[in-house]
């Protein structure tokens, strides 16, 4: 629709524009109309690419946020298991230390 009113004032533009224009109205050359259609357009193209930047964008934090998740979940797990780690060598340092070597005089002790 805007095309379309731009175009109704640049038919006219061909002719030469009053000395004094009535008032409300604007002479407009072929060249400025031309040139408002274009920058409409790279307005409207703008637009577009603007929603697109900002919904990847909105994805990308998306899966930023998702990705901090799983390393937290994955840091727990790696905390757990260091924790299992040291309680097993300190129970293994437990039962190593509660058996005795069962050696008698003059006789050879295996363990």
């Amino acid at each position: 629709m805007k095309y379309f009113l731009i175009l109704l004032f640049v038919i006219p533009a061909y002719s030469q524009c009053p000395e004094v224009m009535p008032e409300g109205t604007i002479c407009l050359t072929r060249s400025a109309a031309q040139k408002a259609v274009e920058t409409a357009k790279e307005l409207d193209a703008t637009k577009v690419q603007l929603k697109t930047e900002q919904q990847a964008f909105a994805d990308l934090l998306k899966e930023f946020n998702n990705q901090r998740v799983i390393n937290a979940e994955q840091a727990g797990r790696i905390i757990e298991l260091e924790k299992n780690a040291v309680e097993d060598r300190a129970e293994k340092e437990l039962l190593l230390k509660s058996v005795k070597k069962q050696c008698k005089f003059f006789s050879i002790c295996l363990f």
